[in-house]
Order: structure tokens, then C-alpha cells, then sequence
């Protein structure tokens, strides 16, 4: 599982970098760049678009 998917789940930050084996200041680069690209500005706005627009769902 990614970022993408493990934020989608609903999975908090920590818990993601623990699971990626990554440290939070990566998972928190990674949902930047997300929310970059789709134009989203917290963590709840890119999630829905980047499923949608990548099929990850």
C-alpha cells in the first residue's frame, strides 16, 4: 500500500511512515506533492480527486 491509499483508509500520518517504514517528515512530503498537483490544500481535499483521476480505488 502507498500514501495515497493508507491516507485514503484513513490511517494517520505516523502510523503510515511506521507501516512504509519511511519517517513522518517523507509521508508529509509525499501529501504535500499530493495536494500540489491536484490543488488541494489539507489532507482531506486531494485524497478523493487523486483515487478518482489515478483509478487507485
Amino acid at each position: 500500500m502507498g500514501v495515497l491509499r493508507l491516507t485514503a483508509d484513513g490511517t494517520r500520518t505516523r502510523e503510515i511512515a511506521e507501516r512504509l517504514r519511511l519517517s513522518v517528515a517523507t509521508v508529509r512530503d509525499h501529501l504535500s506533492a499530493i495536494a500540489r498537483k491536484t490543488g488541494g490544500r489539507n489532507r482531506s481535499r486531494p485524497v478523493p480527486r487523486s483515487l478518482r483521476r489515478f483509478r487507485v480505488l
